[in-house]
């Protein structure tokens, strides 16, 4: 015959083995979720920080290019223009065979 105590204890052992996997189950993925929350976090820190200096960048060369001292040496260098009595000079370099 089966014993009744026996029965019960691996009952109770089985349920208090399943309650602990489901809990660690739980718990582990909870500590992933965490985990990946902190990354995407550290990551857009780290862009904010990246574009707060490209922001400060920016306002400075807008400050730069406000006055014309700033802003006709730019408009030179970028289309290429000279004032009078200047030379552009483009030097070749020989093609590599």
């Amino acid at each position: 015959m089966i014993d009744r105590k026996r029965v019960a204890r691996f009952v109770t052992l089985a349920l208090a083995a399943v309650f602990v996997l489901v809990f660690g189950f739980q718990f582990y993925r909870i500590g992933m979720k965490n985990l990946t929350y902190y990354r995407d976090l550290s990551q857009a820190r780290r862009d904010i920080a990246a574009l707060q200096a490209r922001r400060v960048e920016q306002l400075r060369e807008i400050e730069r290019l406000s006055v014309p001292a700033g802003a006709i040496p730019e408009i030179h260098s970028r289309l290429h223009f000279v004032n009078d009595h200047e030379e552009i000079l483009y030097i070749r370099t020989p093609a590599h065979d």
